[in-house]
Formats: C-alpha cells, structure tokens, sequence
C-alpha cells in the first residue's frame, strides 16, 4: 500500500471538486486503489457461524481462522436453546412486521424481551433497538438538542458522536480516561445543558472506563453521565 495513502480518509473528500455528485474526484479514485488492500479487510465473508474459531471465503478460497472480531464474547451464537428459540420465533412470526415497530407495529416476544430486561437492569422501563450502534446513536440524538454540550471521551465509538450531532448538540471531547481533563472540559462548558458520555469498556482499546474517578468530577459538576454498556454487559460481574 502506498504509505501516502495514510495521510487522508474519507473526510478529506467530503467536499468534492466535481460539478456532478455522482461523479467521484480523480484523487479520490487514486487513494481508493491506493488502499484496496486495506479495504479489503472490511466486510469478510462468513462461510458459517461467528465462532471463535470460522471459515472466510477468500479469493483463494475458504481459510479457518481465529475470529477476534465478533461481539459474541460468551460463545452463544450456535447454543442449541438460542437456535431452538429463533427457530420457534421464524416459525410463528416469520421475518419481521416488514416495516419500522411505530407504523408496523412490533410482537410480543419483543414485548417479552422489555420485560425481562427490565428485570434484569432493575428499570422500569427499557427501549429496544435493532443494533447496538443503533442504540447508542438513537440515545443521544434523542437526549441532546441545540445548545446543549455532548462531553465525550475522545476513544468514544463513532456511533456516540453521529448521534450528538444529530441532535444539534456542541461535540467536546476529553483525555481518553482522564479525570483531570474531564474537569477542564466541564469547567469550560459551565452554563451549557451537558451529558458526558463514556464507555464501560472501549471496543478499540479494551480497557474500561475509569468510573470511580470520572464520577466524582462529573457528581462535583453536577452533570449526568451517559455509559455505553455494548462491550461490558453480562461481562464485568454482577454490577
């Protein structure tokens, strides 16, 4: 790979140098193959199950390699009472309402499913999305609006800052961690609706969140904090 091609991503072509939108920029189209080989790596294709140990199909066919890519941390994606259960949903339900839970309306296992969580977070009430990215971006588009400060990590997931920016709200970031910066940040945004937003556990870094030292400066400041549980629940013990 050309090692120029580190130097840009796709926001350096957000603004294109073509009187037609569906017309890509020649330097564009230059760093695309210039990279091909690490795109490459984006999107494998699964010739089975994600388990820890799967089969990509590759151009010179199928290779078993080790998954450490795959979210399924406790090996459940083939246990016989998962499989038996989607299969008895498929059979009575079919596919899906085909259409979105507001218009088409959602079944009573999702139903069942609330109610389950709800016991199990000690909540009154949960809301279901249909990924985790999803989840995250919804959250905070619904909770931020115009004026108000989104304080994040600056290891946050990408799905975190989308849905800050959706709902209007100022993007700040801190030190990866960092108590000290987390206090500099809130101190500079005083009179400002704020939410800092962190994760339990990073899903780039795998390390997780320093709560003890960041609750205390965000109790001192009196401002909520928002933490993505995607990576750390049912993973980091009963609490």
């Amino acid at each position: 790979m050309n090692p120029e091609a580190n130097r840009y991503s796709l926001a350096d072509f957000y603004f294109s140098d073509t009187d037609n939108p569906l017309t890509p920029p020649a330097d564009y189209l230059a760093w695309r193959r210039d990279t091909a080989w690490a795109t490459s790596l984006y999107e494998p294709l699964l010739c089975g199950a994600a388990d820890p140990v799967c089969t990509l199909e590759l151009e010179d066919g199928p290779h078993r390699v080790i998954n450490m890519a795959s979210y399924a941390y406790l090996g459940l994606v083939k246990h016989p009472r998962i499989v038996a259960a989607a299969t008895e949903a498929l059979a009575l339900f079919g596919v899906g309402s085909c259409g979105s839970p507001m218009l088409s309306g959602k079944s009573v296992r999702h139903r069942e499913l609330e109610q389950k969580l709800c016991e199990l977070t000690g909540r009154e009430a949960v809301l279901l999305f249909n990924s985790g990215f999803g989840g995250a971006f919804g959250s905070i588009a619904g909770l931020l609006r115009k004026g108000d400060v989104a304080v994040v990590d600056e290891r946050a997931h990408l799905s975190l800052l989308d849905g800050a920016k959706v709902g209007g709200a100022k993007t700040v970031f801190f030190a990866h961690n960092d108590a000290g910066s987390l206090d500099e940040a809130l101190s500079a945004s005083k009179g400002k609706r704020r939410l800092v937003v962190v994760e339990g556990i990073y899903s780039m870094d795998g390390d997780m969140a320093d709560l003890p030292r960041l609750l205390e400066v965000t109790e001192a400041h009196g401002v909520g904090i928002l933490i993505d549980e995607a990576h750390s629940m049912l993973c980091c013990g009963p609490n």
